[in-house]
């Protein structure tokens, strides 16, 4: 990287350097707001308010914000300066339990000081450092509708792997019933290795938003759930001992709503999903929650919104071999 680009710390106000949480946090929330505002969700923006907040108290706020903030949104990466004003960011983190694959997120310029490359030198400042820490692969995800972000990413080299639509059930929606199924029954907690195989079948990048890791996701029992800080149930679709399908349900306090992790064999895909879902949408009746979950487009979209989902988002899954 270059002098006249990445800048020494003490004069990092113009042009790019990396990222210091206990200055940059509050910036950077508004930096999101300003450019995914409309797209967020409610966990979005309370994520972008958190960050907003504890980035007011400095390195306090930077301790604080450790504990309270996601580490998808924790910013590590990259800013871009402009007479001491950050306009631009880029977010890296490492998938846990995938030691040589890494993120690139958030990636965002403020709209007065877009077409200049910024994006550009600030994803390629990414790739260069994930690559210096012996990274095989980065992923990245872009809005469908995103036409110039998509382009920026196929000049880096940058291959589409998957499309997910991002579904919600309003918490106001109407409940369907649950149709009683003899292969449909709670996970066994013996089977969680299978259904956490089966899963990487479905989602093969190891990442699952809001989940940051697979595997420990899908272990039996765990430390938040004991205090009462998380939920979550299993259900899976069993014939003849093997695994076809799984239904997963999780809702945290630091999120505001259900979150859905579906998953079928390759052979069983578009012919589950209609008679799994219902099994946790009755959850709408107890706690008054949004239902949200990610899934391939095309596979069963007419089924899911029969079943009172609306599409959110569609995002592209990119990533780059190093």
């Amino acid at each position: 990287m270059t002098a006249a680009v990445l800048l020494s710390h003490k004069a990092a106000e113009q042009g790019l350097r990396r990222t210091d949480p206990k200055r940059d946090l509050a910036a950077v929330g508004e930096l999101m707001e300003l450019a995914f505002g409309p797209e967020l969700d409610a966990s979005g923006r309370r994520m972008v308010r958190e960050m907003k907040r504890y980035g007011q108290y400095g390195w306090l706020g930077w301790l604080l914000a450790q504990l309270m903030i996601p580490t998808a949104a924790f910013p590590r990466g990259f800013v871009w300066m402009e007479d001491g004003r950050l306009v631009g960011n880029a977010h890296m983190l490492r998938i846990p339990g995938y030691s040589h694959r890494w993120v690139i997120a958030n990636v965002a310029v403020h709209p007065d000081f877009q077409r200049r490359r910024i994006a550009t030198l600030l994803v390629e400042a990414c790739i260069r450092t994930i690559r210096s820490y012996g990274a095989r692969q980065i992923i990245l995800q872009v809005r469908e509708k995103n036409a110039g972000a998509r382009r920026l990413y196929e000049q880096l080299h940058f291959t589409l792997s998957a499309t997910r639509t991002d579904w919600i059930c309003p918490q106001n929606s109407g409940v369907v019933e649950r149709v009683d199924n003899p292969f449909i029954r709670p996970r066994r907690q013996g089977e969680w290795h299978q259904q956490v195989d089966l899963v990487k079948q479905q989602y093969p990048e190891g990442l699952i938003w809001p989940i940051p890791s697979i595997e420990p996701f899908f272990k039996p029992a765990s430390l938040a759930g004991a205090l009462g800080l998380d939920f979550r149930n299993h259900w899976v679709w069993v014939e003849s001992g093997r695994m076809l399908g799984s239904l997963s349900l999780v809702s945290r306090q630091d999120l505001s709503g259900w979150h859905v992790i579906l998953a079928a064999g390759p052979a069983f895909r578009g012919k589950l999903e209609a008679t799994l879902l219902p099994f946790v949408l009755p959850e709408l009746k107890r706690v008054q929650k949004p239902v949200m979950f990610s899934y391939p487009v095309g596979l069963a979209d007419e089924q899911i919104a029969g079943l009172g989902f609306v599409p959110k988002n569609t995002l592209h899954w990119m990533f780059l071999n190093l």
